[in-house]
């Protein structure tokens, strides 16, 4: 492997191998129907909430439950309205939606109690999707990673070696939960013999919901060692200016799984519009078809799959 290739993943990529994993929107949804300060009929004061996540929310803030039952509320205000109108849009077939996070930063920048709250429910849901994941596994004695298996197994059947694998290949992964990065280890340790529980070539851009290795991928999302890093990584839209972001001039090939083309991410922290060389630029696993678009606006040739073999026949 001698080309240098990144790779740009989004929740599609995540949720082409377990469907619990959510899109955006979905998770926007989840977090919503969660969102309730209703208290139980029976006074428990560790966990007054009907809702698991706001018990959680407890746990990790120790807030006064009038104070948290006022971020609850301000948090509500913005995002109800926000997922009943996507509703409405997509029963319509119009394209406009906005990333929970964009949203979150853009009305409670101000408000790092009610920005600190939104990070933790989103945490809270997407260990939880980590942990459906292995129960399903466990329950079917299969999984569906196909795809992560053939990008490996190519490179190995073409003899690239792992060492290789870690100079030349890039992940840049916009997902906070860490999917691609513990199947590539269960991958990557069956086919090398190796015993890596993380790797430095995947790159969380917005933060993640702890390391491999301080939060194990089979944690509880109300586990104590979750609960000590859950929320405190995840980085928002409006915190970009905190990011490493990939130069995507020093690849020749960047490669889109599962990303669904958010204007501000491929201009703003990926900076698609100022790469200056020729690029191969391939897609896989996306329902979105705004990269027609992106390729008429700025110029460049995006190969679309529809296949997941096709793809990585093509670029691997």
């Amino acid at each position: 492997m001698a080309t240098k290739t990144l790779i740009v993943i989004g929740a599609g990529s995540s949720k082409s191998i377990h469907n619990s994993f959510p899109t955006g929107i979905e998770l926007a949804h989840y977090i919503d129907v969660h969102l309730i300060p209703t208290k139980k009929p029976t006074k428990e004061q560790k966990c007054p909430y009907l809702s698991p996540m706001i018990n959680e929310a407890l746990r990790v803030f120790k807030y006064d439950v009038r104070y948290l039952d006022e971020l609850i509320e301000k948090l509500k205000i913005e995002l109800w309205p926000y997922a009943r109108k996507y509703d409405y849009n997509s029963y319509r077939n119009i394209k406009e939606a906005i990333s929970i996070d964009e949203l979150i930063s853009s009305k409670f920048s101000s408000i790092p109690d009610v920005c600190n709250l939104a990070k933790q429910c989103i945490a809270y849901h997407l260990k939880g999707q980590e942990d459906a994941y292995l129960f399903t596994v466990k329950k079917n004695s299969k999984s569906n990673y196909r795809w992560i298996d053939s990008i490996y197994s190519t490179l190995k059947s073409r003899g690239v070696a792992f060492n290789n694998i870690k100079n030349y290949l890039s992940v840049v992964s916009f997902n906070y939960e860490r999917l691609f990065e513990y199947l590539s280890c269960k991958v990557i340790n069956k086919l090398y013999n190796e015993t890596v529980t993380e790797l430095p070539f995947v790159n969380y851009i917005y933060g993640n919901i702890g390391n491999l290795t301080e939060v194990p991928f089979t944690e509880t999302n109300d586990s104590e060692m979750f609960r000590n890093h859950c929320y405190q990584k995840l980085k928002l839209i409006g915190e970009r200016h905190e990011l490493q972001k990939p130069n995507l001039d020093n690849f020749e090939k960047v490669l889109f799984i599962g990303f669904g083309y958010d204007r501000k991410n491929l201009e703003d922290t990926l900076s698609i519009n100022t790469v200056k060389t020729a690029k191969l630029i391939g897609m896989c696993i996306a329902k979105s078809k705004y990269y027609q678009d992106i390729e008429k606006e700025f110029n460049i040739s995006i190969n679309s799959y529809t296949t997941i073999e096709e793809f990585i026949n093509r670029f691997f």
